[in-house]
């Protein structure tokens, strides 16, 4: 079956191995040439080649470009670790939170793969977001358009919530009103984070919870400028029966 999937917006990706093309079989145990073909709707941020399931190229053409936005992004683990909401999602699990920007202004702000009509940010002052974001696997945050990014402080107050079977009876209350109330209990029963833009340029920042059901931050400086069709060559050595390959291309 030669077809491929896209998580939202649809993108063109092609893997061949000479004449074979997707979800076709190879017969050989002499060195494979993998070759790729790639592009987005929106800049590319990598491309992943996965063999039985691992990871083992990867290509970022983020490499060497200039970042103008910090996406913060929030996700949850699964079955074979984060991106596997469809597969293998092992929980939900619920962020609740308050985002804030100082040292510079917020010039505009995008949400990243929030679906769920109950999810969302909302503003919270000058400067600040109120969030609350479910997450099964997928990655889900905010970008932020900066006027200054190296003087950029930013401070995330969070806590999770595994959702459990009484909570998605009840529901989920989107935006709380008292939100005084709720702040004092994020922080008595929350983690708080500060990140400088200027550390962000050069690395991304992340922190993954202690716990079953920890879930990781991650904190990012990228480019949103156009990466075009994006073509390569991978070598697999030593093949075996029964192996497999496939291609994950994430876009900004």
């Amino acid at each position: 079956r030669h077809a491929y999937g896209t998580t939202g917006t649809r993108i063109y990706a092609d893997l061949r191995c000479g004449n074979a093309g997707m979800g076709d079989v190879v017969n050989s145990s002499k060195e494979l040439v993998f070759s790729v073909e790639t592009a987005g709707t929106a800049a590319i941020e990598y491309i992943d080649i996965i063999k039985n399931g691992e990871v083992v190229h990867t290509v970022s053409p983020q490499d060497g470009l200039k970042p103008d936005v910090i996406r913060v992004s929030l996700q949850s683990e699964t079955a074979s670790g984060t991106n596997e909401e469809v597969r293998n999602p092992l929980y939900d699990l619920d962020w609740d939170g308050v985002l804030t920007v100082s040292g510079t202004q917020i010039t505009k702000s995008n949400p990243v793969s929030v679906e769920q009509w109950k999810e969302g940010f909302e503003e919270n002052g000058e400067n600040s977001f109120r969030f609350y974001i479910r997450t099964r696997g997928e990655m889900d945050g905010i970008f932020l358009s900066l006027d200054d990014m190296k003087n950029a402080e930013l401070e995330l107050l969070v806590r999770t919530r595994l959702l459990t079977q009484e909570n998605r009876t009840k529901g989920v209350r989107y935006f709380y009103h008292d939100f005084d109330k709720e702040r004092q209990a994020l922080l008595e029963n929350g983690s708080t984070f500060k990140v400088s833009g200027a550390k962000l340029v050069s690395q991304p920042w992340s922190h993954k919870f202690d716990g079953e059901y920890g879930g990781m931050i991650e904190i990012k400086a990228i480019s949103t400028a156009e990466t075009g069709l994006i073509k390569f060559t991978y070598k697999a050595t030593s093949p075996k029966p029964g192996d497999y390959y496939y291609l994950r291309v994430r876009q900004i």
